[in-house]
């Protein structure tokens, strides 16, 4: 699911930009935890959390409630890096320390040099990726991961020697930890796949709980080997997976302030981590985004009027025959600078040509609200509504 990243609407990103600025001029970076809540820390789970070393938690980062992203460290010594854990790729990478004079984007973010740990070994293969924010092009190595604090010994990955400018160079990730299936990995095992394969693992399960409550101490977390029920609701709702390439499952219907606007009971979706908002074909995106009121921009997105989000329909997706609403403030997303805020939707287009099917991706706009499990023994996915005082 490459294709759909897009972390930010353009509008977006130049908000972003002025926003960091201001932060770093500031130097509020050093204490905004506490009092801006603009990145919000994690507390660290410890394994015994379940009195079960089969289950290892790695806490999660919150940048402006669309990037969570957690810490890994790779080589011998470790070298650290914050990561984007996304169910919607295969490939893990991180920026290389022998990248490409004019690449902006390694400059800002921690980078990888493989002369300085004594477990790497060369692959010397190269690889491009094409994500919708942008292309990265990889050289391949192999060393030690360690998540969690549990090594993943003999692990290859990518050293990105050149990103495309803005989308990366704006990111507060590094690199990315793909959770996908490895079907379209040219032979290199994805990290969560070499965990099972080494034992580290016994259940081929991870879960992830991600919040937007600027309250609590934890904002999400990634659990690998199972899944925590003090963090959501009720019982997970399993679904098939469909495929052998994606998390992609049916979605049995689509309301609209609990009308039915789709419903043939067969809509491709997928789960995807690693996108920040909802996508879906262009002409039922757009008419979705005209009933919530809001109003087309000439960059492609359309905003609402921000008085009039607790008032804005229902949206929900009726999963595995459980209906999962959406409500204004879930779907849409309000960013303010120098005290002015725009509040854009998070439903956003998708052409044909990019997956050729009209597939539509679930990103954390819903994740934030529904506790998610990615069961691969079972070839299946949970959902849970998340607690927000967990």
């Amino acid at each position: 699911m490459n294709a759909s990243k897009r972390l930010y609407p353009m509008l977006l990103l130049l908000i972003v930009l002025t926003v960091t600025f201001v932060q770093c001029n500031d130097g509020l970076l050093r204490i905004k935890i506490s009092k801006h809540n603009k990145i919000r820390k994690t507390v660290r789970i410890e394994d015994e959390f379940h009195n079960s070393s089969e289950l290892i938690t790695e806490p999660f980062f919150n940048f402006f409630d669309a990037q969570y992203y957690g810490p890994i460290s790779i080589g011998t010594p470790p070298q650290e890096f914050n990561m984007m854990f996304d169910s919607g790729s295969s490939i893990m990478w991180v920026p290389s320390s022998h990248y490409n004079f004019f690449n902006t984007p390694c400059m800002f973010h921690n980078t990888y040099d493989s002369g300085k740990s004594t477990t790497f070994q060369k692959n010397g293969s190269t690889l491009e990726l094409i994500y919708g924010s942008g292309n990265v092009y990889l050289r391949l190595s192999t060393d030690v991961v360690t998540v969690a604090g549990v090594p993943i010994y003999n692990q290859t990955f990518g050293e990105a020697y050149q990103q495309s400018q803005i989308s990366f160079t704006l990111a507060k990730f590094d690199g990315i930890f793909g959770l996908s299936f490895s079907k379209f990995t040219n032979s290199i095992t994805p990290p969560f796949f070499n965990m099972l394969k080494q034992g580290i693992l016994k259940n081929p399960v991870f879960s992830f709980y991600l919040s937007r409550n600027p309250a609590k101490p934890i904002v999400g977390e990634i659990i690998f080997g199972g899944s925590d029920p003090e963090k959501y609701y009720g019982d997970l709702n399993y679904v098939p997976v469909v495929g052998d390439d994606s998390w992609k499952f049916d979605v049995d219907g689509i309301l609209i302030d609990g009308e039915p606007y789709l419903s043939d009971g067969h809509i491709p979706t997928v789960a995807d981590t690693g996108s920040s908002l909802i996508f879906g074909p262009s002409d039922q995106i757009d008419v979705i985004n005209k009933r919530i009121g809001a109003t087309y921009i000439p960059i492609g997105e359309y905003i609402v009027d921000c008085k009039k989000i607790n008032s804005l329909p229902n949206i929900s997706f009726v999963i595995g025959g459980k209906t999962y609403d959406l409500q204004g403030n879930d779907y849409i997303k309000i960013f303010t600078t120098f005290g002015k805020s725009i509040c854009v939707s998070g439903f956003v287009g998708l052409s044909y040509d990019m997956f050729h099917e009209n597939i539509w991706i679930l990103g954390n706009i819903f994740l934030t609200r529904y506790y998610t499990e990615f069961d691969f023994g079972n070839k299946r996915i949970g959902f849970a509504e998340s607690k927000d005082d967990a």
